[in-house]
């Protein structure tokens, strides 16, 4: 992607520091923006590459979009309650988006069905 996500980034106190500078977390960015990223993710990512976005529909809600194997994105809700951050359907919780990101990119879990790989910086 030629673009910074974190130039795009609105600093929210309800996030972590290390969500907030993460290159695939494009909160506040603007939504034909992350239409763009989605398509580019689509055309030349790979399997498990993904986004984090605002779902503003919802309050506390983030997206998460991934890119399937089937070379589909596929999209997932993320709930932030009082315990922490949940893929919505699941039980786990965390207590940062950024810890919940790197437990479903350190293997593939039955809740995605798919690892999540970030988005090589020039991808």
């Amino acid at each position: 992607m030629t673009s910074s996500a974190q130039s795009w980034s609105v600093q929210n106190d309800d996030v972590d520091p290390e969500t907030e500078m993460a290159s695939w977390f494009v909160s506040g960015m603007p939504r034909a923006e992350v239409r763009e990223m989605a398509q580019d993710m689509l055309q030349h990512g790979r399997p498990g590459n993904f986004l984090v976005r605002d779902v503003k529909s919802e309050r506390n809600c983030y997206g998460l979009v991934v890119l399937s194997r089937e070379r589909k994105l596929v999209n997932f809700h993320i709930e932030k309650g009082k315990r922490g951050y949940t893929i919505r359907g699941t039980e786990q919780t965390f207590p940062s988006l950024a810890l919940l990101i790197q437990h479903y990119s350190t293997k593939k879990r039955p809740q995605l069905g798919i690892r999540l790989i970030p988005l090589a910086p020039d991808a």
